[in-house]
């Protein structure tokens, strides 16, 4: 994905969904166990209250310590977009942030994926 190229940069900044793009980190045998944080928009900062110069080359794990305790499989999920790039829809709570997100995943290339989620708590 051509992020930097000025045209798809604004856009990217314009959305008003959140938008992250990760590289996946695998383990020895090729399982998915943390992901890093290439880019995010503007929307996923003021939607996270996480500011981009904090988290950009940074591990997931790193920004979101309480990401073990969380009910939901995202390495498993993200990684499956990221290796076999089959895209995905779906509706999930997040219990850190207290709302429920319409998030759609896809990959243009292997190891890599693209995030835009909404908040739809008040839907």
């Amino acid at each position: 994905m051509e992020l930097g190229n000025d045209n798809c940069r604004v856009l990217i900044d314009n959305l008003p969904d959140a938008f992250t793009y990760h590289q996946v980190v695998t383990n020895s045998k090729g399982k998915t166990v943390d992901y890093i944080f290439l880019d995010v928009n503007q929307a996923f900062e003021k939607m996270t209250g996480v500011s981009r110069d904090k988290i950009l080359g940074k591990k997931v794990k790193e920004v979101y310590q309480e990401k073990e305790t969380l009910n939901f499989d995202w390495n498993g999920t993200y990684g499956k977009v990221a290796l076999t790039g089959e895209s995905i829809r779906f509706e999930q709570y997040l219990e850190v942030a207290g709302c429920w997100y319409d998030i759609t995943a896809y990959s243009d290339e292997p190891g890599y994926y693209v995030t835009v989620f909404r908040d739809i708590t008040a839907m």
